[in-house]
């Protein structure tokens, strides 16, 4: 957070610069203990880095970060938006905004993608869990007939005995 008023609200570029580095310090000194959240946590030094260096328009470093950013991605074979949106706002830097255009067009399509992907995904859990719902209902039901059933068969035979039992008490 204090980075984010550094250089957000008061625009105190050494400041957020020596934020980040006590960050990126005590992340370095501290990684045995971080456990899972190191990655989490890696992942978004690596964010603050890159929007400091493209908000103090230090092209080169930004550069650099992103191309980490980008092997990350690779490696775990995911598109990034964020990706798209760091590039974009590098090639905005460099008064290239044709290709800043595109890099926001192509993440605004993924972002609508992964959208459409999971609208898909909660639409077929849905019907799955109304399918469920209603099988359940059904089962219920099912259950309730059978008990029915065999409450008539319980009280027939309950019948046929004791009839049974009187005609042989009758006749012997």
């Amino acid at each position: 957070i204090d980075h984010q008023i550094a250089y957000r609200a008061e625009k105190n570029y050494p400041k957020t610069a020596l934020i980040l580095k006590e960050i990126d310090s005590t992340v370095n000194q501290n990684r045995d203990s971080l456990g899972t959240m190191l990655n989490y946590i890696q992942s978004n030094l690596l964010d603050m880095k890159i929007r400091y260096f493209l908000t103090t328009k230090n092209n080169d470093s930004a550069k650099v970060y992103i191309d980490i950013l980008e092997n990350a991605a690779k490696l775990t074979n995911t598109h990034s938006t964020s990706l798209s949106i760091r590039k974009s706002d590098l090639a905005a830097n460099k008064n290239d905004y044709k290709l800043a255009f595109d890099l926001v067009y192509d993440a605004m399509n993924k972002v609508e993608e992964e959208f459409m992907a999971l609208s898909s995904e909660m639409d077929t859990l849905l019907y799955s869990h109304a399918e469920a719902e209603y099988n359940r209902i059904e089962l219920q039901e099912a259950e309730h007939v059978k008990s029915k059933r065999l409450n008539w068969i319980i009280g027939i035979t309950a019948g046929a005995l004791l009839l049974f039992s009187a005609v042989s008490h009758y006749i012997f």
